[in-house]
Protein backbone atom coordinates (compact mmCIF):
# COMPACT_ATOMS: atom_id res chain seq x y z
CA UNK A 1 0.00 0.00 0.00
CA UNK A 2 1.28 3.45 -0.91
CA UNK A 3 0.13 4.99 2.37
CA UNK A 4 2.32 8.07 2.12
CA UNK A 5 1.21 8.77 -1.44
CA UNK A 6 -2.52 8.59 -0.75
CA UNK A 7 -2.64 10.48 2.55
CA UNK A 8 -2.06 14.12 3.39
CA UNK A 9 0.42 14.66 6.22
CA UNK A 10 -0.80 17.71 8.12
CA UNK A 11 0.55 19.96 10.81
CA UNK A 12 -1.01 20.82 14.13
CA UNK A 13 -4.40 21.21 12.44
CA UNK A 14 -5.95 21.37 8.99
CA UNK A 15 -5.89 25.16 9.23
CA UNK A 16 -2.10 25.17 9.55
CA UNK A 17 0.42 25.29 6.71
CA UNK A 18 1.14 21.73 5.61
CA UNK A 19 4.20 22.94 3.68
CA UNK A 20 6.05 23.30 6.98
CA UNK A 21 5.82 19.57 7.58
CA UNK A 22 6.82 18.28 4.16
CA UNK A 23 10.10 17.96 2.35
CA UNK A 24 10.83 19.76 -0.90
CA UNK A 25 10.69 16.40 -2.68
CA UNK A 26 7.23 15.66 -1.29
CA UNK A 27 5.90 19.08 -2.30
CA UNK A 28 7.31 18.65 -5.80
CA UNK A 29 5.69 15.22 -6.04
CA UNK A 30 2.32 16.62 -4.93
CA UNK A 31 2.51 19.38 -7.51
CA UNK A 32 3.24 16.88 -10.27
CA UNK A 33 0.56 14.38 -9.26
CA UNK A 34 -2.11 16.79 -8.05
CA UNK A 35 -5.42 15.12 -8.92
CA UNK A 36 -6.97 18.31 -10.29
CA UNK A 37 -3.99 18.88 -12.57
CA UNK A 38 -4.05 15.27 -13.74
CA UNK A 39 -7.79 15.46 -14.42
CA UNK A 40 -7.25 18.65 -16.39
CA UNK A 41 -4.53 17.02 -18.48
CA UNK A 42 -6.69 13.93 -19.06
CA UNK A 43 -9.59 16.06 -20.31
CA UNK A 44 -7.27 17.86 -22.72
CA UNK A 45 -5.63 14.66 -23.94
CA UNK A 46 -8.99 13.01 -24.63
CA UNK A 47 -10.53 16.01 -26.34
CA UNK A 48 -13.23 16.43 -23.69
CA UNK A 49 -12.57 20.16 -23.46
CA UNK A 50 -10.17 22.68 -24.93
CA UNK A 51 -7.60 24.75 -23.08
CA UNK A 52 -9.77 27.84 -23.63
CA UNK A 53 -12.88 26.16 -22.21
CA UNK A 54 -11.12 24.84 -19.13
CA UNK A 55 -9.48 28.20 -18.48
CA UNK A 56 -12.87 29.90 -18.70
CA UNK A 57 -14.37 27.39 -16.24
CA UNK A 58 -11.49 27.88 -13.85
CA UNK A 59 -11.84 31.65 -13.96
CA UNK A 60 -15.59 31.42 -13.42
CA UNK A 61 -15.05 29.13 -10.43
CA UNK A 62 -12.38 31.44 -9.03
CA UNK A 63 -14.70 34.43 -9.25
CA UNK A 64 -17.53 32.48 -7.62
CA UNK A 65 -15.38 31.33 -4.71
CA UNK A 66 -14.00 34.82 -4.21
CA UNK A 67 -17.50 36.33 -4.20
CA UNK A 68 -18.68 33.75 -1.65
CA UNK A 69 -15.63 34.36 0.52
CA UNK A 70 -16.24 38.10 0.44
CA UNK A 71 -19.94 37.71 1.23
CA UNK A 72 -19.19 35.41 4.17
CA UNK A 73 -16.60 37.80 5.56
CA UNK A 74 -18.92 40.80 5.22
CA UNK A 75 -21.72 38.87 6.93
CA UNK A 76 -19.37 38.24 9.85
CA UNK A 77 -17.73 41.66 10.11
CA UNK A 78 -20.72 43.84 9.17
CA UNK A 79 -22.53 43.66 12.53
CA UNK A 80 -19.27 44.19 14.43
CA UNK A 81 -18.43 47.29 12.40
CA UNK A 82 -21.92 48.65 13.06
CA UNK A 83 -21.50 48.04 16.79
CA UNK A 84 -18.13 49.78 16.73
CA UNK A 85 -19.68 52.80 15.01
CA UNK A 86 -22.35 52.98 17.73
CA UNK A 87 -19.73 52.73 20.45
CA UNK A 88 -17.53 55.42 18.88
CA UNK A 89 -20.52 57.78 18.81
CA UNK A 90 -21.19 57.14 22.50
CA UNK A 91 -17.52 57.72 23.31
CA UNK A 92 -17.55 61.01 21.39
CA UNK A 93 -20.49 62.18 23.49
CA UNK A 94 -18.79 61.02 26.67
CA UNK A 95 -15.56 62.83 25.77
CA UNK A 96 -17.47 66.07 25.18
CA UNK A 97 -19.19 65.76 28.55
CA UNK A 98 -16.01 64.83 30.42
CA UNK A 99 -13.16 66.88 28.92
CA UNK A 100 -11.18 66.31 32.12
CA UNK A 101 -10.66 62.67 31.14
CA UNK A 102 -8.28 62.53 28.12
CA UNK A 103 -8.14 58.73 28.43
CA UNK A 104 -11.52 58.55 26.67
CA UNK A 105 -10.15 60.02 23.44
CA UNK A 106 -6.97 57.94 23.57
CA UNK A 107 -8.95 54.74 23.99
CA UNK A 108 -11.42 55.78 21.31
CA UNK A 109 -8.62 56.41 18.82
CA UNK A 110 -7.14 52.97 19.49
CA UNK A 111 -10.46 51.31 18.72
CA UNK A 112 -11.05 53.41 15.60
CA UNK A 113 -7.61 52.47 14.25
CA UNK A 114 -8.23 48.71 14.33
CA UNK A 115 -8.70 47.57 10.74
CA UNK A 116 -10.72 44.45 11.49
CA UNK A 117 -12.10 44.70 15.02
CA UNK A 118 -13.69 41.82 16.89
CA UNK A 119 -16.13 42.09 19.76
CA UNK A 120 -13.32 41.54 22.24
CA UNK A 121 -11.83 44.87 21.11
CA UNK A 122 -15.11 46.60 21.88
CA UNK A 123 -15.27 45.00 25.33
CA UNK A 124 -11.69 46.06 26.12
CA UNK A 125 -12.48 49.63 25.08
CA UNK A 126 -15.62 49.80 27.21
CA UNK A 127 -13.80 48.44 30.25
CA UNK A 128 -10.93 50.92 29.86
CA UNK A 129 -13.25 53.92 29.53
CA UNK A 130 -15.44 52.87 32.45
CA UNK A 131 -12.36 52.43 34.63
CA UNK A 132 -11.02 55.84 33.60
CA UNK A 133 -14.34 57.52 34.45
CA UNK A 134 -15.31 55.45 37.48
CA UNK A 135 -15.21 58.47 39.80
CA UNK A 136 -16.98 60.81 37.38
CA UNK A 137 -20.66 59.87 37.12
CA UNK A 138 -22.58 61.46 34.27
CA UNK A 139 -25.58 60.76 32.01
CA UNK A 140 -23.18 60.06 29.12
CA UNK A 141 -21.34 57.45 31.20
CA UNK A 142 -24.66 55.85 32.13
CA UNK A 143 -25.48 55.67 28.43
CA UNK A 144 -22.27 53.69 27.92
CA UNK A 145 -23.20 51.38 30.79
CA UNK A 146 -26.64 50.82 29.29
CA UNK A 147 -25.13 50.04 25.87
CA UNK A 148 -22.71 47.61 27.53
CA UNK A 149 -25.63 45.80 29.18
CA UNK A 150 -27.44 45.46 25.86
CA UNK A 151 -24.32 44.00 24.25
CA UNK A 152 -23.75 41.55 27.10
CA UNK A 153 -27.32 40.32 26.80
CA UNK A 154 -26.80 39.82 23.08
CA UNK A 155 -23.56 37.95 23.75
CA UNK A 156 -25.35 35.49 26.00
CA UNK A 157 -27.71 34.71 23.14
CA UNK A 158 -24.85 34.46 20.63
CA UNK A 159 -22.57 32.18 22.59
CA UNK A 160 -24.49 30.54 25.45
CA UNK A 161 -27.92 29.78 24.02
CA UNK A 162 -29.15 26.53 22.49
CA UNK A 163 -27.19 24.30 24.81
CA UNK A 164 -30.17 21.96 24.57
CA UNK A 165 -33.03 21.64 22.14
CA UNK A 166 -36.01 23.83 22.96
CA UNK A 167 -38.18 22.55 20.11
CA UNK A 168 -41.37 20.49 20.55
CA UNK A 169 -39.32 17.46 19.47
CA UNK A 170 -36.76 17.82 22.27
CA UNK A 171 -36.07 14.52 24.01
CA UNK A 172 -37.19 15.81 27.40
CA UNK A 173 -40.61 16.78 26.04
CA UNK A 174 -41.43 13.37 24.57
CA UNK A 175 -44.25 11.90 26.67
CA UNK A 176 -43.58 8.64 28.45
CA UNK A 177 -45.32 5.59 27.03
CA UNK A 178 -45.71 3.05 29.79
CA UNK A 179 -45.74 -0.67 28.95
CA UNK A 180 -49.07 -2.44 28.98
CA UNK A 181 -49.26 -6.01 30.26
CA UNK A 182 -52.05 -8.51 30.48
CA UNK A 183 -52.47 -12.04 31.77
CA UNK A 184 -51.98 -13.22 28.20
CA UNK A 185 -48.72 -11.33 27.63
CA UNK A 186 -46.06 -13.85 26.57
CA UNK A 187 -42.74 -14.18 28.35
CA UNK A 188 -39.94 -13.46 25.87
CA UNK A 189 -36.21 -12.86 25.89
CA UNK A 190 -35.08 -9.25 26.21
CA UNK A 191 -33.44 -9.27 22.77
CA UNK A 192 -36.82 -10.18 21.28
CA UNK A 193 -38.31 -7.01 22.77
CA UNK A 194 -35.54 -4.97 21.16
CA UNK A 195 -35.92 -6.85 17.89
CA UNK A 196 -39.62 -5.98 17.76
CA UNK A 197 -38.86 -2.35 18.64
CA UNK A 198 -36.35 -2.00 15.81
CA UNK A 199 -38.65 -3.83 13.41
CA UNK A 200 -41.45 -1.37 14.15
CA UNK A 201 -39.12 1.64 13.83
CA UNK A 202 -37.76 0.49 10.47
CA UNK A 203 -41.24 -0.28 9.20
CA UNK A 204 -42.72 3.01 10.40
CA UNK A 205 -40.12 5.43 9.04
CA UNK A 206 -38.15 4.84 5.82
CA UNK A 207 -35.53 7.32 7.05
CA UNK A 208 -34.43 4.93 9.80
CA UNK A 209 -31.24 3.03 9.00
CA UNK A 210 -29.27 0.71 11.28
CA UNK A 211 -25.61 -0.18 10.92
CA UNK A 212 -22.62 -1.30 12.92
CA UNK A 213 -20.31 -4.22 13.57
CA UNK A 214 -22.23 -7.48 12.95
CA UNK A 215 -25.58 -5.66 12.78
CA UNK A 216 -26.53 -6.87 9.30
CA UNK A 217 -25.86 -10.48 8.41
CA UNK A 218 -25.50 -11.71 11.99
CA UNK A 219 -28.29 -9.54 13.39
CA UNK A 220 -25.90 -8.09 16.02
CA UNK A 221 -24.06 -10.07 18.68
CA UNK A 222 -27.18 -10.30 20.84
CA UNK A 223 -29.61 -10.80 17.95
CA UNK A 224 -31.59 -7.59 18.40
CA UNK A 225 -31.55 -7.16 14.60
CA UNK A 226 -32.14 -10.81 13.79
CA UNK A 227 -33.87 -11.18 10.44
CA UNK A 228 -34.16 -7.45 9.82
CA UNK A 229 -31.57 -7.26 7.05
CA UNK A 230 -33.51 -9.87 5.09
CA UNK A 231 -36.69 -7.88 5.66
CA UNK A 232 -35.44 -4.34 4.98
CA UNK A 233 -32.42 -4.86 2.74
CA UNK A 234 -28.66 -4.41 2.82
CA UNK A 235 -28.77 -0.61 2.79
CA UNK A 236 -31.09 -0.12 5.75
CA UNK A 237 -29.60 -2.80 8.03
CA UNK A 238 -25.90 -2.90 7.26
CA UNK A 239 -22.61 -4.25 8.49
CA UNK A 240 -19.57 -2.04 8.93
CA UNK A 241 -15.89 -2.58 9.50
CA UNK A 242 -14.22 -2.45 12.89
CA UNK A 243 -13.86 1.33 13.00
CA UNK A 244 -15.95 3.03 15.66
CA UNK A 245 -15.04 6.60 14.69
CA UNK A 246 -16.21 5.92 11.14
CA UNK A 247 -19.47 4.40 12.38
CA UNK A 248 -20.27 7.50 14.40
CA UNK A 249 -19.10 9.77 11.58
CA UNK A 250 -21.46 8.00 9.19
CA UNK A 251 -24.27 8.47 11.67
CA UNK A 252 -23.62 12.20 12.04
CA UNK A 253 -23.45 12.67 8.27
CA UNK A 254 -26.65 10.72 7.67
CA UNK A 255 -28.50 12.64 10.37
CA UNK A 256 -27.38 15.98 8.93
CA UNK A 257 -28.85 14.87 5.60
CA UNK A 258 -32.23 14.08 7.12
CA UNK A 259 -31.95 10.35 7.82
CA UNK A 260 -32.54 8.79 11.24
CA UNK A 261 -29.48 6.61 11.85
CA UNK A 262 -29.27 3.96 14.53
CA UNK A 263 -25.52 3.44 14.86
CA UNK A 264 -24.22 0.54 16.90
CA UNK A 265 -20.89 0.45 18.72
CA UNK A 266 -20.55 -3.22 19.55
CA UNK A 267 -19.36 -2.86 23.15
CA UNK A 268 -19.25 -0.04 25.67
CA UNK A 269 -15.46 0.15 25.96
CA UNK A 270 -15.20 0.60 22.18
CA UNK A 271 -16.82 4.01 22.62
CA UNK A 272 -13.37 5.30 23.55
CA UNK A 273 -12.44 5.21 19.87
CA UNK A 274 -15.34 7.54 19.03
CA UNK A 275 -15.23 9.73 22.14
CA UNK A 276 -13.75 12.78 20.44
CA UNK A 277 -16.49 12.79 17.79
CA UNK A 278 -19.14 12.29 20.45
CA UNK A 279 -18.00 15.22 22.59
CA UNK A 280 -16.64 17.69 20.03
CA UNK A 281 -18.97 17.09 17.09
CA UNK A 282 -22.24 15.37 17.94
CA UNK A 283 -22.90 16.67 21.46
CA UNK A 284 -22.12 20.29 20.59
CA UNK A 285 -23.58 20.56 17.08
CA UNK A 286 -26.80 22.35 18.05
CA UNK A 287 -24.91 24.79 20.29
CA UNK A 288 -22.13 25.46 17.77
CA UNK A 289 -24.63 26.26 15.02
CA UNK A 290 -27.15 28.00 17.32
CA UNK A 291 -29.80 25.46 16.30
CA UNK A 292 -28.91 25.92 12.65
CA UNK A 293 -28.16 22.21 12.40
CA UNK A 294 -29.08 19.07 14.27
CA UNK A 295 -27.96 15.46 14.07
CA UNK A 296 -30.51 13.10 15.68
CA UNK A 297 -28.31 10.03 16.01
CA UNK A 298 -29.17 7.07 18.22
CA UNK A 299 -25.95 5.42 19.38
CA UNK A 300 -26.45 1.92 20.75
CA UNK A 301 -24.01 -0.22 22.71
CA UNK A 302 -23.82 -2.76 25.55
CA UNK A 303 -21.57 -3.95 28.34
CA UNK A 304 -18.65 -6.13 27.30
CA UNK A 305 -20.05 -9.38 28.65
CA UNK A 306 -21.90 -11.92 26.57
CA UNK A 307 -25.04 -11.88 28.67
CA UNK A 308 -28.15 -9.74 28.98
CA UNK A 309 -28.87 -7.01 26.43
Amino acid sequence: MHVTQVTQPLGHSTSGSHERYKSAERLKWEEKFDCITLMRNWMLANGIASETEISQWEEKDRQYVEAERKAAWEAFTGPILSERAELLTILDELAQNLPQSPEINRTRQKLAAIHQPVRRDLAITIHAVLMATRKIPSPARQKLLDWKQVQETAQVDRYNSQLHSDTPKAALTVPEVKPVYSENSPTVMAFEVLNTCFDVALGRDPRVVAFGEDVGNLGDVNQAFRGLQDKYGLLRVADTGIREATILGQGIGMALRGLRPLAEIQYLDYLLYALQLLSDDLATLRWRTKSGQKAPVILRTRGHRLEGI
